[in-house]
């Protein structure tokens, strides 16, 4: 018995002692204040960005101040910083200019809106590129064929020309490439934009009108 009674006594020792420690180590654990890293505004980093002959751009084509946006016509948030663009390049037209990357949406039983995106570039075979996303956009239009289609004959297309264009080889491989690029710079969430090469932070509380401007004092 007090061979028993030391054992048992050695056994509370060591789970008071290992609770004690363990009350302690909960007691650090609490006051240590995790500071998240938060991302840059302005990425220092320098992305390059392919930009071909048969891109559309807005704006003066010899700026230096060069706006690459990867969006999704039907992406509400897309719409937002297009037009917060759109609106400061029609205030500064030759200070900047804009080039617009195709990022469709794509769903499991459907091709999303990639369509609305061949047919937007169809529509700058006919010079009519940004007009085309301007209507798309602002009127939130139904981005399938009736809505696609709605838009041309507003614009006032060569509806037969466009509407073949828009389901051509041609279209889908140019929608294609700039959804590929996309993926192989790594962007996750859209919209995505990148002035001179250098990604935005858009998840930031910007002012992007704000932000563009100091970017022609600089320059």
């Amino acid at each position: 018995m007090p061979q028993q009674k030391k054992l048992f006594v050695l056994l509370i020792g060591i789970v008071l002692t290992a609770g004690l420690l363990f009350a302690t180590q909960i007691k650090q654990a609490r006051n240590i204040v995790i500071n998240p890293t938060k991302e840059p505004i302005i990425n220092t980093n320098l992305t390059d960005i392919p930009l071909g002959a048969t891109d559309q751009i807005l704006g003066n084509p010899g700026s230096p101040l060069t706006l690459v946006l990867f969006a999704d016509l039907g992406c509400a948030e897309c719409q937002t910083v297009y037009y917060s663009i759109s609106k400061f390049i029609t205030s500064h037209p030759q200070e900047a200019r804009l080039f617009f990357k195709d990022a469709p949406s794509t769903g499991w039983f459907s091709d999303g809106n990639i369509l609305a995106h061949q047919a937007a570039y169809c529509a700058g075979k006919q010079n009519k590129f940004w007009q085309f996303i301007d209507l798309v956009m602002k009127e939130k239009t139904n981005l399938k064929e009736a809505g696609l289609k709605k838009t041309a004959e507003a614009l006032q297309l060569n509806t037969g020309a466009w509407w073949q264009c828009a389901s051509s080889e041609e279209a889908k491989n140019y929608v294609a490439d700039n959804a590929s690029l996309a993926q192989a710079l790594g962007i996750k969430t859209i919209p995505a934009l990148f002035i001179n090469n250098k990604k935005i932070n858009l998840t930031s509380d910007i002012d992007l009108a704000e932000m563009l401007n100091k970017f022609i004092t600089k320059e």
